[in-house]
């Protein structure tokens, strides 16, 4: 009877898998295949109705529920990311009945077919991989000259990037940040003070010379050789843990390799050198994590522990927001060290709070401006306005104009990047009237939902919807003043190919490797795992880079792949720690 309820509930799913299919996909192979009248439909109702009966067979109730709670939370992913993605609203879920169950639909369909795949990766494919090797890869042995030669590669395979683009990419925002080193634009900390006074250094050289494009040329070859040298590390890093040689194969491949590493590293964005110090932070968690008894007695590592999580606050400044957040979980895994944690902790936060109290007053450095905090109410705010205007009260809306005293904000109003209506923002009205600010949101958050929820998801969808897309590099020199301009030294077909993959998101599953949110589905799914196989203290490897999520979430654009550049730099290890063995102290 059981098997037969099996085999019954199999074949239910796999119809509800093609409906969905059905329904989400725009697939017109030909008449037959798109109206539903093809044997494709036939061969995958097989294929599907025996995958998921053989999902069925798994009893291991631990291992059902962790591939169930990741299948439904990337199904919601889907289901909603599209109509997000697809009418800027949840108009495709929530826009009558037909509609609202043609989701439901998706929704279980699609659903299935994650658990199905989930399940295979936890029950089959990791273990696996995790099997420990006997032989050795003489390059990843851990070793100085192998680092080295890693490290040479590396730089070697982003060498002809710099060449073509010579001598760096420099964006607005770049270009703003030049121009604080040389006194044309006021210093401020909107772009961290501290990678602003490093650009400084190549800039002021190259001023002392009579040519800035060395200068910049100085400070970029210097970002190379820095992310470069830490990648080569973090492969020796990963040899040092005993770490399954085809993970260290497909880490040297993606850090050399992946053409975004060799964009960036020539971009002067304060992104990047975040990225590598999240790295290094990371890192020092592994070491910690790897071998706890060794590491809380070493002063050299726990000062490498403070300087990272240092650099972490002083290169952007969401760091502090890293750091606070990955604090109390550092507290409470080595609980039984508290004092020791608690030091190493309370370090950084009296650095920050000096940092950017008593010094940025000394050189009247000004902190940059808080509307960079409030995209999402001001983008819910102008959403509300434009969809429900003639449903709010006078006072509401005086109130908006109060904070956005702009005629035309809701023409001005992008769903997916709130700089338009953020530009409008009365900072010095906030300042006084804080509390009007809160209770005007208030009064829109429980007012109007789903205007409030759908102007949410709208600026931030592709941070976990995998199919969203947006640019990911520049390739220019900004018009600027001081005569720095690209000096291309090179043309190369293989360049040209690499470079043109970045913005070709029409090639089937490579596509994916410049996604934002299939990356965060990665995280998601070694979390789980390592969350199956109650490794706990091996989230801590990931708490940081949520962290960076989190905040990203409340960032003025909806898909900004530099803003989660530590996501993609860090990935390696986060899967890497799926594969770690402890050596001690596994469990407390």
């Amino acid at each position: 009877m059981k098997k037969t309820l099996e085999y019954v509930l199999s074949i239910i799913l796999a119809l509800v898998v093609i409906a969905s299919l059905k329904i989400s996909l725009d697939i017109s192979i030909n008449a037959n295949f798109d109206t539903g009248n093809s044997i494709i439909y036939v061969l995958l109702f097989v294929i599907f109705s025996v995958s998921i009966y053989k999902a069925l067979q798994v009893k291991e109730k631990r291992l059902v529920i962790c591939t169930l709670i990741v299948s439904i939370l990337f199904s919601l992913f889907e289901v909603i990311g599209f109509s997000i993605d697809t009418t800027k609203s949840l108009d495709c879920i929530i826009s009558s009945k037909t509609v609202f169950l043609n989701s439901i639909i998706k929704f279980i369909g699609i659903g299935t077919i994650i658990y199905v795949v989930i399940l295979f990766l936890y029950e089959k494919a990791i273990p696996i991989i995790n099997k420990r090797e006997d032989k050795t890869i003489k390059l990843f042995n851990a070793n100085k000259a192998n680092f080295f030669i890693l490290w040479g590669i590396i730089m070697l395979a982003w060498l002809p990037y710099f060449l073509k683009y010579c001598p760096a990419i420099i964006t607005p925002d770049s270009l703003d940040q030049i121009y604080q080193t040389q006194g044309i634009n006021v210093l401020t900390n909107h772009h961290p003070v501290f990678h602003t006074f490093i650009i400084g250094i190549g800039l002021n050289i190259g001023k002392l010379i009579g040519n800035y494009n060395v200068g910049v040329a100085i400070f970029t070859v210097s970002q190379m050789l820095t992310l470069s040298a830490i990648f080569a590390f973090t492969i020796y890093a990963m040899s040092k843990k005993n770490i399954n040689n085809g993970i260290k194969i497909g880490t040297f491949i993606f850090f050399a390799f992946y053409p975004i590493f060799g964009m960036y590293s020539i971009t002067i964005w304060k992104d990047i050198p975040f990225a590598i110090v999240m790295l290094l932070f990371i890192l020092q968690l592994v070491d910690l994590i790897y071998n706890e008894k060794e590491f809380l007695n070493s002063k050299k590592k726990k000062i490498y522990l403070i300087i990272s999580m240092i650099l972490v606050i002083m290169f952007r400044n969401n760091g502090i927001y890293v750091v606070l957040l990955t604090i109390p979980f550092l507290l409470w895994f080595y609980r039984k060290n508290f004092k020791k944690i608690l030091i190493i902790s309370v370090i950084p936060v009296i650095f920050y709070l000096l940092y950017t109290g008593p010094v940025f007053k000394i050189f009247n450095i000004k902190k940059g401006s808080v509307r960079e905090a409030l995209s999402i109410p001001l983008q819910q705010f102008v959403r509300v306005l434009k969809d429900r205007g003639s449903e709010l009260t006078d006072k509401q809306k005086q109130s908006i104009y109060n904070f956005l005293p702009e005629d035309d904000i809701v023409e001005l109003y992008d769903p997916t990047l709130s700089d338009p209506v953020k530009a409008c923002f009365d900072d010095e009205y906030f300042n006084k009237n804080k509390f009007e600010f809160i209770t005007t949101w208030a009064g829109i958050v429980f007012g109007y939902p789903v205007e409030v929820v759908e102007a949410f998801l709208c600026n931030n969808y592709g941070y976990w919807y995998p199919e969203a897309s947006n640019w990911v590099v520049s390739r220019v020199i900004m018009e600027n003043e001081l005569g720095i301009k690209t000096t291309s030294m090179i043309e190369n077909k293989a360049l040209n190919f690499m470079d043109e993959l970045i913005d070709n998101r029409d090639i089937p599953v490579i596509s994916f490797i410049f996604s934002i949110g299939f990356m965060f589905w990665i995280d998601l799914i070694c979390v789980m795992y390592i969350i199956y196989k109650k490794e706990y203290k091996k989230l801590l490897i990931v708490i940081p880079i949520f962290a960076v999520w989190l905040t990203t979430i409340a960032s003025p654009v909806f898909c900004e792949y530099r803003y989660v550049f530590s996501l993609v730099v860090t990935l390696p290890v986060i899967i890497a720690s799926v594969n770690m063995t402890l050596k001690e102290n596994k469990e407390d």
